[in-house]
């Protein structure tokens, strides 16, 4: 597997679990207001309860 296949090495920044939530946050905040929106992701259990 090569080093970038996570998506872990595109920034200094990471994209943990408390980034995860947050993004779910704002896809549900966004969808409240009628807006659509693609998200792709791991399929985890995480992921799915998110």
């Amino acid at each position: 597997m090569s080093k970038t296949a996570d998506f872990t090495a595109y920034s200094a920044e990471k994209f943990g679990p408390d980034e995860q939530q947050r993004l779910s946050a704002e896809l549900r905040a966004l969808k409240t207001r009628g807006v659509r929106a693609l998200l792709s992701n791991a399929d985890t259990k995480e992921t799915r309860r998110l």
